[in-house]
This record gives C-alpha cells, structure tokens and sequence, in this order.
C-alpha cells in the first residue's frame, strides 16, 4: 500500500496542489492517506478529501484515513459528512 504524507496545512492556498497529490498513485488499489502532521485547515479541506474520495472510486482504489486531526474532524462533521467519508462516529481513524 502506498502512503500520502500531508505537510502542516491544507487551507485553499494548497488545495489545488493537494489534489495532485492523489493522481499519481491512484493506481495502486489501496492508499493511505496520513494527516498526522496536519496543523492547519479550512473547510476547503473537506472538499479536498471528497474530492479524493471521488477521484479513488472511479480508480476502484481504497482509501484510508490516518491520523486525522480533530479540527478536520470536526468540520467533517459540521457538515455532516463522517458517514460520506467512511469516518462514522469513531474517535481514532
């Protein structure tokens, strides 16, 4: 499996770049994303991941999510969407 390690933000200053960041590695059928250095965030990270997500279903690639900060949580959850990002109600992903 490979890894995608995020740096200290995701706001909409990086978001393009993030995006990016996924499409080389789609191929791989399975691939983690690891937040554990994420600091920073605004909601356009939220729509970063949907993006993601999107963009792994139509690759038939898995994601999945490590280290997820609790700002980032908590806006996923603001806007209802922790069963959309297969994040249900779990405090540790």
């Amino acid at each position: 499996m490979h890894e995608i390690v995020l740096g200290r933000e995701l706001t909409l200053r990086n978001s393009p770049a993030a995006l990016n960041l996924l499409d080389s590695t789609l191929a791989t059928g399975r691939l983690a994303i690891n937040f554990a250095a994420l600091e920073i965030v605004d909601s356009s990270a939220v729509a970063v991941l949907l993006e993601w997500q999107r963009r792994a279903k139509a690759a038939q690639c898995q994601l999945v999510w490590h280290n997820l900060p609790n700002n980032l949580r908590q806006l996923i959850a603001v806007y209802g969407l922790l069963d959309v990002l297969n994040l249900g109600s779990s405090v540790d992903v």
